[in-house]
């Protein structure tokens, strides 16, 4: 059909030049968009509702994991606080030193030891847990007690610290001595002795404490030079002569400072879990990192008052009202745990630690100044060397 007969179809049916097409009109193309725009938000919506179920979801999950992490690594350490292998049934004063010049934080015979924050218990204010700057353990804001000394670290306020010694087998015994200069290992394997380790050497009646300043390890055998040099810190009293514990075990001295830190110590950065272990100096060595999220940290300590054949707790306290550092026998952490991630939750959460509830309702603690997620991860912990038949004095 040419476009002359369309026309004139056209405009014989009352249409002159006009051509019948079907379309939509703006009413029904307005329609058709407030629908589309209609469902496009709704499946907007269900992504974003996803997404923030999906990232709440993971925070929780990893805020769990980091919890059961850092009370799992606590309490592996301070089930050993005190052991020193084979001589947990004798006093503590049975083990003799040969050093010279130890630091004042040298004090291994404590087993544990307690650091209490000035406002741990005391504060409700919540601005301590974002942003917080970390202070000095010289600046006062922590009390210890019985004399315990702490290198200067920084930490959190409003957290605990706490210090755990032991000794760890090296897979050896003595097979010789020399006096003070020169100790012979044997193992049925390489001895794990390195140049600067503190080594307890106990024959399980009496034992020393003597600083490797140099080894020379083969198989079987180290031998282990013990002579005062400038690398070797604080060294060996050349007057002190090591006794005759040949036949005896062969221990490393470890220790290891456990705080609530900041990466880099900035402010900024999320509150964390941190261990300063002993270096080859006898000291309290670099800072490590262990598990982030960790935003306070409450210790208690119970003790055998009586030091009855029962060894049981008596009373927990503080680290300020421990009155004998080898009479803890158990200890009980409280961990506050947080999301490293904000903007998880509508509204702040409302937690419970150490005691107190922090809703912001009268008498309580305020709530937190951001929507992080926040959990408390309690555990008590015994000390197996002092519940195996210590006799304390």
């Amino acid at each position: 059909m040419s476009v002359a007969t369309i026309r004139h179809e056209a405009g014989r049916r009352g249409h002159p030049g006009v051509i019948a097409l079907g379309g939509f009109s703006l009413i029904e193309l307005l329609v058709s968009m407030a629908m589309a725009l209609t469902l496009a938000n709704g499946v907007l919506q269900i992504y974003l509702g996803s997404t923030i179920l999906d990232r709440n979801q993971v925070a929780r999950a990893r805020m769990l994991e980091n919890g059961r992490l850092a009370i799992h690594l606590l309490a592996q350490d301070m089930r050993l606080a005190g052991a020193l292998g084979c001589l947990p049934e004798l006093y503590v004063g049975d083990v003799t030193s040969t050093l010279q010049r130890e630091p004042d934080t040298l004090q291994p015979a404590r087993g544990i030891e307690g650091w209490e924050a000035a406002t741990s218990n005391a504060s409700l204010n919540q601005s301590g847990l974002v942003d917080v700057p970390v202070v000095s353990t010289s600046t006062g804001h922590w009390t210890g007690s019985a004399g315990s000394a702490l290198e200067e670290t920084f930490a959190t306020p409003n957290s605990d610290i706490v210090r755990v010694w032991q000794a760890a087998s090296t897979g050896a015994t003595l097979a010789s001595s020399s006096g003070a200069q020169v100790l012979t290992l044997q193992g049925s394997g390489s001895p794990e002795v390195a140049g600067g380790e503190i080594l307890l050497l106990s024959d399980c009646m009496h034992a020393d404490w003597v600083q490797a300043c140099d080894v020379q390890s083969r198989a079987q055998v180290a031998v282990v030079n013990t002579t005062q040099t400038s690398a070797c810190s604080p060294g060996n009293d050349p007057a002190k002569d090591v006794q005759s514990r040949v036949g005896g075990e062969v221990l490393r001295l470890q220790s290891s400072v456990f705080y609530v830190g900041k990466r880099g110590d900035l402010a900024t950065n999320p509150p964390a879990l941190f261990r300063r272990p002993l270096n080859r100096t006898a000291v309290a060595g670099a800072a490590e990192e262990l598990v982030e999220g960790i935003a306070r940290m409450q210790l208690q300590f119970g003790i055998d008052l009586d030091v009855d054949s029962l060894h049981s707790v008596d009373a927990y306290v503080t680290a300020d009202l421990v009155p004998d550092w080898q009479r803890v026998i158990s200890i009980r952490i409280s961990l506050l745990v947080q999301s490293v991630e904000d903007n998880l939750l509508p509204a702040p959460q409302a937690y419970q630690f150490d005691g107190i509830t922090y809703d912001g309702m009268p008498g309580n603690g305020s709530l937190p100044p951001d929507t992080r997620l926040r959990q408390e991860f309690t555990t008590t912990v015994a000390l197996r060397a002092r519940l195996a038949g210590v006799s304390l004095p």
